[in-house]
């Protein structure tokens, strides 16, 4: 114990991870939705993102892409056109899996800014006339995300495991990616 009595620095990591691994066996509910909101509207970027870059599902393929991109104004278009399409592609796979989760959030928050503002924003919030109704649930998940993380089903939280597996402290370092996007969104 220091000299006032309370835990050292060491005992008092350990007592909080303690709490912090009672506290996430009550989480499991939340954990399942997070899986469910992490794949469906990660999985759904993604294949928008494969539509630009691939031509499936019907998409434009990157020359159509890059087309669509320069008549919405963007200039140079081909630089907008990649950036978007990795920002879909990537971002949402990294929300699929949970797989830095903040950076893929920041990446579909970003794109869908961009979209909400510069596509679908004048014409107002309705997706019957082309609004943005659709992309703003789209950013509002992501930044959700990227505050909350993924919770335990993600692969966020089995590289955290693995890293600190042993030392004790494993509950109070999955904390910091969360801690992270909320520092990091806020900027």
């Amino acid at each position: 114990p220091c000299r006032n009595g309370s835990a050292t620095p060491p005992e008092t990591l350990r007592l909080h991870a303690q709490r912090a691994a009672a506290h996430h066996q009550d989480m499991i509910p939340l954990d399942v939705m997070l899986l469910l909101l992490g794949l469906v509207v990660g999985l759904t970027m993604a294949a928008h993102g494969a539509q630009k870059a691939f031509g499936w599902f019907g998409g434009p393929g990157m020359g159509g892409w890059t087309s669509a991109v320069a008549g919405m104004g963007f200039r140079p278009a081909r630089p907008f056109a990649w950036a978007a399409m990795l920002a879909e592609l990537l971002g949402g796979l990294g929300l699929a899996l949970g797989a830095l989760t903040s950076v893929a959030a920041a990446l579909v928050l970003a794109d869908g800014v961009v979209i909400v503002f510069h596509v679908h924003g004048r014409h107002g919030f309705w997706n019957t006339q082309r609004g943005s109704e659709y992309p703003v649930l789209i950013v509002a998940v992501a930044l959700a995300l990227g505050v909350l993380g993924r919770g335990v089903l993600s692969a966020d939280a089995v590289v955290s495991h693995l890293l600190t597996a042993g030392d004790g402290l494993g509950p109070v370092r999955s904390a910091v990616p969360p801690l992270a996007a909320r520092i990091g969104l806020l900027l």
